[in-house]
């Protein structure tokens, strides 16, 4: 209250002074306290001349106070219902106490005594705000619903306690628990959910059809299949006894073919073979060896200086990869044929013959020859293997050097590699770019033009050092030499 009767005074004086100095009479309405008399203020007019006479003696702007003004307690009339206040010319005024709390489960009164009561109003219909409640109701102040069966409003509401479902609350407040996909391709395998992880498992198709006279197997495309057998002499599963076992008589091929040509230059095919008599035995027809042969082939000499190999000619070339382009930069047509059935390592016939790699990053391309031509390496940094060498002279050394000091360093994750990937260091293609250290078609940066660089910025460095130390030695030498003059 007493911070209200300050404000309500100063607006008092501000009220009264204001018109009183702006005036063309250039009088000031002040409150007076006579000399001798303090405790009997007046409200008198002075001329703009007196007034910082009257200051000086403790008189202040403004009509003296009067009423509230004088004393805030005027104000209380004692009703907690009414909010006091003194007013700028004195009189007092008693507005309304606002008991209104918001709450629809409360009625809102006031009791002069006291000040605002909130009762409770029990049983009326209202909005909890939650679509999983119905019906809300007031209940001791309180908003209160009833929550409705299956209603959700997050996965969280859906769990099931089951991992191996996939619990989901929809657009409409409901629940779907989807059993987990463990569907797998091959036929051979049974895709299961394990109920302790919520991870796919499988375990191998049971192809037992119970039956003892079939072989169960599983075909990873079609699934289980059955084949008849026959076990024993006794005919268990109905089969009958072998008959005319001699139809299947003759030689057969034992192993491999192989060379039988003696040295290199001259290649034959030999095949061993043995004579099968087949008899019954029980239900089963079975052989014996009864001879055994050698089929040779006729020995055929190797031109051009190939090789015999395994029974035939093979070829002296052998297909290798070059070395490719001096600096990696993307694929790009050269003219020549594509390769097809070309492979590194195969033999050839035509040396020197040439195909490109299709889509390869180096340009590498597949010669025919009789020894790799790359030899122990690829020299692709001699000066022999490029072309419009041009030396930079110091001003564009020194732009190469800035460049890179403006480079921006920040840490940064790839994508790819998810929230727990490897925090890297490096600067970002699209803060520098256009640059020699950037490749801009292939998103990628050119590390022998970003090293070429950091050399540019160390010789640049060097240079200032240099001539910072050729200026000290200069200041040096004069110093010395002011220093003899002097003795």
């Amino acid at each position: 209250m007493k911070r209200i009767l300050f404000i309500v005074l100063l607006m008092a004086v501000c009220l009264s002074v204001g018109p009183s100095i702006a005036g063309n009479d250039s009088k000031v309405t002040i409150c007076h306290y006579p000399p001798g008399n303090p405790d009997n203020p007046q409200t008198i007019t002075v001329g703009a001349k007196a007034l910082q006479a009257h200051l000086a003696h403790g008189d202040t702007l403004g009509p003296c106070p009067s009423g509230c003004l004088l004393d805030e307690n005027l104000c209380d009339d004692g009703d907690a219902c009414t909010n006091d206040i003194c007013l700028p010319t004195g009189e007092c005024a008693h507005n309304p106490v606002d008991c209104d709390d918001g709450n629809i489960c409360t009625e809102d009164i006031c009791a002069p005594a006291e000040g605002c009561v909130y009762t409770s109003i029990d049983g009326i219909p209202c909005d909890d705000g939650n679509a999983c409640t119905d019906p809300d109701t007031c209940q001791s102040t309180f908003c209160v619903g009833q929550q409705v069966v299956g209603c959700c409003l997050s996965d969280l509401d859906c769990d099931d306690g089951d991992n191996c479902t996939v619990d989901t609350c929809s657009g409409d407040n409901t629940c779907s628990n989807v059993p987990v996909d463990c569907t797998v391709a091959d036929k051979c395998l049974v895709g299961f959910c394990d109920p302790s992880s919520g991870l796919c498992d499988t375990t191998p198709t049971n192809c037992d059809d119970s039956n003892d006279c079939t072989d169960d197997f599983c075909h990873s495309d079609t699934g289980c299949y059955s084949v008849a057998i026959c076990e024993g002499s006794d005919n268990s599963c109905g089969c009958t006894a072998c008959v005319d076992c001699s139809a299947s008589d003759g030689w057969y091929n034992v192993g491999g073919t192989y060379a039988c040509c003696d040295g290199t230059s001259a290649c034959a095919i030999c095949q061993d073979q043995e004579f099968r008599n087949f008899s019954c035995s029980g239900t089963e027809c079975t052989y014996a060896v009864t001879d055994t042969q050698t089929l040779k082939g006729d020995c055929t000499s190797c031109g051009d200086g190939d090789t015999c190999d395994n029974g035939g000619c093979v070829s002296s070339f052998t297909y290798f990869t070059t070395c490719g382009d001096p600096t990696c930069v993307g694929y790009t047509d050269k003219g020549l044929p594509l390769c097809t059935t070309e492979q590194e390592g195969h033999s050839c016939d035509t040396e020197g013959t040439v195909c490109q790699i299709e889509n390869d990053f180096c340009n590498t391309n597949i010669i025919c020859a009789a020894e790799d031509p790359k030899g122990s390496g690829c020299p692709i940094s001699r000066a022999r293997y490029k072309k419009d060498i041009r030396y930079l002279n110091s001003n564009e050394r020194a732009i190469y050097a800035q460049e890179l000091l403006n480079f921006k360093l920040a840490t940064y994750r790839y994508k790819a590699d998810g929230d727990g990937g490897r925090m890297n260091l490096g600067f970002i293609i699209e803060d520098v770019e256009p640059s020699v250290a950037v490749y801009a078609d292939l998103d990628r940066v050119d590390l022998y033009g970003f090293t070429s660089m950091a050399v540019a910025a160390l010789q640049e460095q060097q240079a200032t050092i240099n001539a910072l130390q050729r200026e000290l030695e200069i200041l040096k030498a004069a110093l010395e030499a002011l220093t003899r003059k002097k003795k």
